[in-house]
């Protein structure tokens, strides 16, 4: 098996706020569509490994992910984690997301914001996921995931950072798997980065009934 490169691990904003995501229409919803291969009974994260609908992924081929949402008031604190393979970088309203930017906050508008993901494969799988928080003052935690509400494409304009750039043409982004999805679940684990302690404990149950362990060694790491 190739070893694959991640480009960025975890990063944390500060100083901007989101609205919750609306829930998403029937026709989004995993399972619904043909190239959707999910198990309803089968717990899993709602962070997915995302690709474009354009193009089949191979040597040299690329994703432009797009995530657009509404900043309505302030947050206190917010943070991202991505990651991709086999390099990518992140972008928030055109600005480049990435080791030692720290002033996020000069990024974030009231109103429309854009999470913009570029993501280029070498050889073997290729994909991203992300996971982004955002806490406001009195507590309230909202959270945007990769999931098919973020919309792909092959190909892109040199504009398509912009929150004013128009992706209505873009398709719906290609949902691969959740944060188990091999290979990169051999690697690492990203269901510990992504998953929330609920999706956690649902895995890690059925994990524990498929595949018991004997008393002794339950408790060890």
């Amino acid at each position: 098996m190739k070893t694959v490169t991640f480009f960025v691990g975890s990063v944390l904003l500060a100083g901007f706020a989101v609205a919750d995501t609306a829930s998403s229409p029937l026709w989004l919803q995993p399972g619904v569509l043909p190239e959707t291969q999910f198990d309803a009974n089968v717990p899993q994260t709602a962070c997915k490994w995302l690709w474009n609908a354009d193009e089949a992924i191979g040597p040299g081929s690329e994703s432009f992910i797009r995530r657009t949402f509404d900043l309505p008031a302030p947050v206190v604190r917010a943070r991202l984690d991505f990651h991709a393979d086999d390099k990518g970088e992140a972008y928030l309203n055109g600005r480049r997301i990435g080791r030692g930017f720290d002033d996020l906050a000069k990024c974030a508008v009231t109103g429309r914001n854009v999470l913009a993901v570029h993501v280029r494969n070498a050889t073997g799988p290729g994909g991203t996921i992300f996971s982004a928080r955002f806490y406001q003052a009195d507590g309230t935690e909202t959270r945007i995931v990769s999931d098919r509400l973020c919309r792909g494409a092959a190909r892109a304009a040199a504009d398509w950072t912009s929150p004013n750039f128009d992706d209505a043409h873009w398709k719906p982004a290609l949902e691969q798997g959740d944060a188990m999805l091999p290979p990169w679940s051999r690697l690492h684990d990203y269901l510990g980065i992504y998953g929330t302690d609920e999706e956690r404990a649902a895995i890690n149950a059925l994990l524990k009934r498929r595949f018991p362990i004997s008393d002794n060694l339950a408790d060890e790491p």
